[in-house]
Order: C-alpha cells, then sequence, then structure tokens
C-alpha cells in the first residue's frame, strides 16, 4: 500500500483554526472524525467540496449516537466518519478499533484510495499516541483490504511523531524501505486589502491561486 502524508500551512496554527481542506482528485472516500463543531477537518472538507451540511450534522450526530462508523454515500467521495473517542469502555471504541471498523467499512465497499482525515488539525499531543496502533490495523499485510493508498491528513505538530510510527510498522511487518511521501501544499494566502474606519484595512484569508489539488495515479 502507497502511504502519503499531506501537511496543513501554519496560518491555521497561528490562527488557531482548521480553515482549509485539500480535496484530492481520484479518491474513493474521506474519513473524518464526526464532529460538526467549530473549525474541524469535517467542516472543512464539507465546504471543500460543497456537502449538504445539515444532511453530514444529521449523519455525526447519529454516528456518535451508535458508536460506530457511518457511511454517507450521499455526498462524492464518500463519506466515512468515525465517532468522537470520549470514553474507551471498549475495545472498539479504542484508536485501533475505529481503525478497524473504517478497514472493514472499505473492505464492503471496495475502495482502493482513502483520503484519512483524522488529525488534520491536532487539538492535544496526546493524540499522536495512536498512530503506531492505527497504523498496524492499516498497513498489516496478513490483512486482505482492496487499499492500494493511504492519504493521512496530519497537522504538521504530529508530522515526526507519524514518520517515526511509520518506520516503526514498516520494519516490525517487514514493508517496502521507503519514507512516506510529504506533501505540503499551501492552501491559503491573504487577500486584497479592504478599507475599514478610521483609516484601518483588513485582509480576509483566501484559497490560494496557485494551489492546486493534488491528483492520486
Amino acid at each position: 500500500m502507497v502511504f502519503r502524508v499531506h501537511v496543513h500551512t501554519p496560518d491555521e496554527i497561528l490562527m488557531g483554526h482548521k480553515l482549509g481542506f485539500s480535496g484530492i482528485n481520484g479518491v474513493d472516500a474521506v474519513s473524518a472524525t464526526a464532529n460538526v463543531d467549530g473549525f474541524t477537518p469535517l467542516n472543512a472538507a464539507a465546504r471543500a467540496y460543497g456537502w449538504d451540511r445539515k444532511l453530514i450534522a444529521a449523519a455525526s450526530a447519529q454516528c456518535n449516537d451508535r458508536r460506530e462508523v457511518a457511511v454517507v454515500q450521499q455526498v462524492t467521495p464518500t463519506l466515512l466518519l468515525v465517532p468522537q473517542m470520549i470514553k474507551r469502555t471498549h475495545y472498539k471504541r479504542t484508536a485501533e478499533g475505529y481503525a478497524i471498523d473504517l478497514l472493514m467499512a472499505a473492505k464492503h465497499l471496495k475502495m482502493k484510495r482513502l483520503h484519512f482525515t483524522h488529525f488534520g488539525f491536532l487539538q492535544s499531543r496526546k493524540a499522536t499516541q495512536g498512530f503506531t496502533k492505527i497504523l498496524e490495523v492499516l498497513l498489516n499485510p496478513l490483512v486482505q483490504t482492496p487499499l492500494e493508498e493511504l492519504v493521512w491528513e496530519i497537522d504538521f505538530r504530529g508530522l515526526r511523531e507519524l514518520k517515526e510510527a511509520h518506520y516503526a510498522v514498516r520494519t516490525r511487518f517487514h514493508l517496502s524501505d521507503h519514507d512516506p511521501q510529504i506533501v505540503l501544499a499551501p492552501q491559503f494566502e491573504w487577500g486584497e486589502q479592504i478599507p475599514a474606519q478610521n483609516g484601518h484595512y483588513w485582509r480576509e484569508l483566501v484559497p490560494s491561486t496557485n494551489h492546486r489539488p493534488p491528483s492520486v495515479h
């Protein structure tokens, strides 16, 4: 399986918000945490793809209520929602448990290319602790899966930990000795000056005119 990593821009760290989303041409599905409160990766993906916000909110609520991966095929690309991790009262509600459910959904839908966005904006350093366990599920060569490519959306604050986890997993499973491809895609730029009162002005952060969504081949 090909493993690629997409790292968002530092502007979002400075502002404390996840604003943009790099849609990838050719992916079969996007997986995201079922969280529509605030500037989340799910909301950023919904804006980028023009998904129905009411549909996404309703699907997220059901996903969290049922505590299981939900498949939303009414949008393009298909959306795989993973419940928010609140309490670890059962193995299925751990990072690796949800990763197994996600892999089973991908297998059922015969997905070849998955955009994994659950760490597109880290709220806590503790979030990096599950990287190895998740990759042990998704990259396990003993598991039959149609997935050919995994694109992991990562906050650059967790990039080093993800690379270390990938090295540990590929060493353990005797995978090909290749580092993941790192894609640093700028997503925003400051727009033109907009006059304000008292001689002041402001600028809007807008999608970069030089940015083109990468393609999966």
